[in-house]
Order: C-alpha cells, then structure tokens, then sequence
C-alpha cells in the first residue's frame, strides 16, 4: 500500500505509524463525564467501569488503573 503524505508518494512501511491511527483518520474516542459535588466525585467507580468497557469494545488499547485516573483529576 501507499500513501500520498507531506506531498510525497510513500510505501506504507516508511510512513509515520501516525497514518495508522484510527483516532487520527477516523475520529475514534471515548469519554466519560463526571459530576462533582463539593469536590468529589460521585459514582467514580461506575463510570470507570464504563469507560474499560467501552474502550474493550472500541479495540481502543486502555491499561490506566482507576488509581492513576483518579490521580489526574
């Protein structure tokens, strides 16, 4: 396969693995909206349950532990 990139012509072997990413090309993504109240999140645990799922089911690669999400916030 080939891929027209940066106005050159390219083998796909010498493109960058970002002309491969469905995110990118096709807008592929998965979020959740949390309410907080008084600086806690409510229903944390439900919502990243949700969010393991929905990423399974996308074949969206997900390896973040709540802990580490939970870390973010």
């Amino acid at each position: 396969m080939n891929l027209y990139l940066n106005d050159q012509l390219l083998a796909s072997t010498a493109a960058s693995p970002l002309c491969f990413d469905r995110g990118l090309l096709l807008g592929d993504g998965l979020f959740e909206t949390i309410r907080v109240e008084n600086n806690i999140l409510l229903f944390f645990d439900a919502h990243y349950q949700r969010l393991k799922q929905g990423a399974l089911a996308l074949a969206i690669d997900f390896t973040l532990s709540a802990q580490e999400i939970f870390l973010w916030l």
